[in-house]
């Protein structure tokens, strides 16, 4: 499983938090670039489940909505509160830490 956000304040906070030990997330950095999407449509065709999120504003449901194209994308905690990813940062890092491997 890879967790996919669109912020990059996400994955800083995520490596801050969890370090080494935290779980696989791809940050698309606003809209997804031609190595994104290459590497977000390999993973999917390998099988891998896909959790995503974006900002809930216009552009990010955008985002968000072609994400979910991918065979394997779920949205990732759909039901936190928030318009934007850093609104809902605590259930996100929360989240990443269930699954956190040992250091």
């Amino acid at each position: 499983m890879v967790r996919v956000c669109e912020n990059p304040a996400i994955v800083e906070a995520a490596a801050n938090r969890h370090g080494a030990a935290g779980m696989p997330l791809v940050c698309i950095y606003g809209r997804p670039s031609v190595a994104a999407w290459m590497l977000l449509r390999g993973l999917a065709a390998a099988g891998t489940r896909l959790l995503v999120t974006a900002d809930r504003d216009k552009v990010g449901q955008q985002f968000l909505s072609e994400l979910l194209t991918l065979t394997t994308a779920t949205e990732w905690l759909p039901d936190a509160d928030g318009i934007y990813e850093e609104a809902r940062l605590d259930e996100l890092l929360a989240d990443l830490a269930t699954g956190c491997r040992p250091a």
